[in-house]
């Protein structure tokens, strides 16, 4: 009865499904960015990044973790740390969050260009799955994709 109980209560929490989603295929898998943008305050040198995204799949999301690269105009990686952006939920089925501005993301007025690198769901029962390179790239809306430099999907 304990078990049926719990498993009530976590369907109520978590939308009554979790599960994991297929790593590597952006068809499958539960996010899309469906906006990201760049600005540069050139008297501080600070980057910023608005970023919207959708819950595509049919279960509630805890968290969504982005990790994104910056380029210079000629295509080279700059040397600017940081890059990792949080969205915490819960998020539900359908649902969307954004645009959020994460402020400061780096420092360097040389960026010009930005590709997603990593996208990590968390779903409600901490379960996790995630999508790298160009698979994660491809989750951004093409109006907001900038691809740039990804040479492999790593």
């Amino acid at each position: 009865m304990k078990r049926l109980a719990a498993t009530g209560l976590c369907c109520i929490l978590a939308g009554c499904s979790t599960g994991q989603f297929l790593e590597g295929q952006s068809s499958n898998f539960p996010i899309q960015i469906t906006q990201m943008n760049a600005s540069i305050d050139n008297a501080t040198d600070n980057v910023d990044i608005a970023v919207a995204i959708k819950n595509a799949s049919g279960v509630a999301i805890r968290a969504v973790t982005l990790v994104i690269t910056p380029y210079d105009v000629a295509g080279n990686r700059t040397s600017a740390p940081g890059g990792e952006v949080t969205f915490n939920g819960p998020l539900k089925s359908g649902d969307s969050m954004g645009p959020q501005t994460f402020n400061r993301v780096w420092q360097g007025s040389e960026v010009r260009c930005m590709e997603v690198r990593l996208i990590k769901v968390t779903l409600m029962d901490y379960s996790t799955s995630s999508v790298t390179g160009h698979t994660a790239n491809n989750l951004v809306a093409n109006n907001s994709r900038r691809e740039c430099h990804i040479s492999g999907d790593g």
